[in-house]
């Protein structure tokens, strides 16, 4: 009897641990974002709430948001995904680095004129790594995953060193409010030669870039960030 109870446990134990496995975090209800990191490296991934905006529109923030239950930057495992929830409110951005250039994950969980979750992927403000945006259901998905730093092929003239960390990026292609530093054409050029400029394109690297935006009627976006330089 002793022994086959133990048997039976092991058996519910061999079924239930795959199982357990298999769920995925970012399966919740409610608005909110799910952080997937697929860099191959611990990332924390820090959030920034927009000033003032209007539909789909914003006064950007450098100061950095803490999203309930953290505080500043969210930790993602390399591998891993977690769940953000998020008041509809929220209007804003992510990156996985407080410092600038940087790749900007720009989304709002509820657009005052359909309610719907908007995002995209900018490049506008520096590049530091491939990320895409997407509707939790699959629906739509925008960004890209290749590395837009290629040794022996991208100009030298479109990348920087960035001063918080050294870690090498591209520039800014539009006036940086925090660097006060100008738009660079050529990162802009090589931008455009790697995404193309036909609509959609998969991120801005221009204000008037014809880029891929995401809808979600469910207020759930899963935001996945790519291995750099």
């Amino acid at each position: 009897m002793y022994k086959s109870t133990i048997l039976l446990a092991l058996a519910q134990y061999a079924f239930a641990a795959p199982l357990a496995a298999r769920q995925d975090p970012c399966a919740q209800s409610g608005p909110g974002v799910c952080l997937d990191n697929q860099t191959g490296a611990d990332q924390s991934i820090f959030f920034y709430q927009d000033s003032s905006d209007g539909n789909g529109f914003g006064v950007p923030s450098y100061d950095v948001f803490s999203p309930p239950g953290f505080n500043g930057g969210v930790p993602v495992p390399n591998g891993a995904s977690v769940w953000v929830t998020l008041d509809p409110s929220f209007k804003g951005r992510v990156q996985h680095a407080n410092a600038y250039p940087s790749t900007w994950v720009e989304f709002q969980i509820s657009a005052s004129s359909d309610s719907l979750a908007h995002g995209d992927i900018s490049l506008i403000q520096g590049y530091d790594g491939p990320a895409q945006i997407a509707a939790m259901d699959g629906s739509v998905t925008c960004g890209f995953t290749q590395d837009l730093i290629i040794d022996g092929q991208t100009p030298q003239s479109a990348i920087v060193t960035r001063q918080a960390d050294g870690k090498t990026v591209l520039a800014n292609t539009e006036f940086s409010a925090i660097l006060f530093v100008d738009g660079n054409q050529d990162a802009l050029n090589w931008e455009n030669s790697q995404l193309g400029t036909t609509a959609p394109v998969p991120a801005y690297t221009q204000s008037t870039t014809p880029a891929c935006v995401v809808n979600a009627p469910s207020q759930q976006l899963r935001l996945t960030f790519f291995p750099g330089h």
